[in-house]
């Protein structure tokens, strides 16, 4: 009787499976993986598992280049396992990372505020804006003299930002804002608002100054003050009759 000859193939190279990845995608956005493999003994079976928990794999899809999408956020573990010709298996993990992605701020409006004023005399100004995605908000202010401020907030979505500034010289300046969210994201500049500056008049003295920011506060006080100076103009007048 003839003996039989088996002849077992040895691999050349150790098998190597390679599921590739990350893989990023939106939620139920179709993902298209790519599996490969290396070494062993060809032809080689491909099988995906599309939550793998590191001990149990489960057979999800067949093939080298599948597709997949996943309905939640989230960062998915997923496994390839890559079995060749003689039985000798592999497997190999990556990652699917599902997100929304993320919308910058709307264009803040033009700025709020007198479009006037003095120097060395600190205006208010004010703007808002909104996130698509409902996140909080933070303005930096850009005052057209070279000076911008740091990131003011955070703001919810829709609220008002107040920022005060002041100018040194005398010229025409433009006030611009911008916006970004919590995850980074920066809106454009807005349309700015122009402001013209002329030099302060020179104080008057510290009383006359305090009289006039008195008068400007409570303009009631400015009533006051001329019935009495009329009262004692008319005092004055009888006293000089009398003379």
């Amino acid at each position: 009787q003839d003996e039989a000859t088996v002849i077992v193939e040895e691999p050349a190279e150790e098998l190597v499976a390679d599921a590739d990845g990350p893989y990023h995608g939106e939620p139920d956005e179709i993902i298209d993986l790519s599996g490969s493999a290396s070494g062993g003994v060809p032809p080689y079976v491909f099988e995906w598992d599309f939550n793998y928990d590191g001990v149990t794999f489960n057979v999800d899809a067949t093939g080298a280049t599948p597709t997949h999408s996943w309905s939640a956020e989230g960062t998915y573990t997923i496994a390839l396992r890559v079995t060749d010709n003689i039985g000798t298996k592999d497997i190999d993990t990556t990652t699917v990372i599902i997100e929304t992605p993320n919308n910058p701020p709307l264009r803040p409006g033009t700025p709020e505020g007198p479009n006037e004023g003095k120097t060395k005399t600190d205006y208010t100004f004010s703007t808002s804006t909104t996130d698509p995605d409902g996140d909080q908000i933070w303005y930096k202010w850009s005052w057209g003299d070279g000076n911008v401020s740091g990131w003011i907030g955070p703001f919810d979505s829709g609220d008002t930002c107040e920022a005060v500034h002041h100018w040194t010289e005398k010229g025409t300046y433009e006030i611009k804002v911008k916006a970004k969210d919590s995850k980074g994201e920066e809106s454009s500049w807005s349309v700015p608002l122009e402001i013209g500056i002329t030099k302060k008049a020179r104080s008057k003295g510290y009383f006359v100054d305090f009289i006039e920011k008195l008068l400007e506060k409570f303009p009631v006080l400015e009533k006051i003050f001329k019935i009495i100076t009329s009262i004692l103009t008319s005092f004055q007048n009888i006293g000089s009759n009398i003379k």
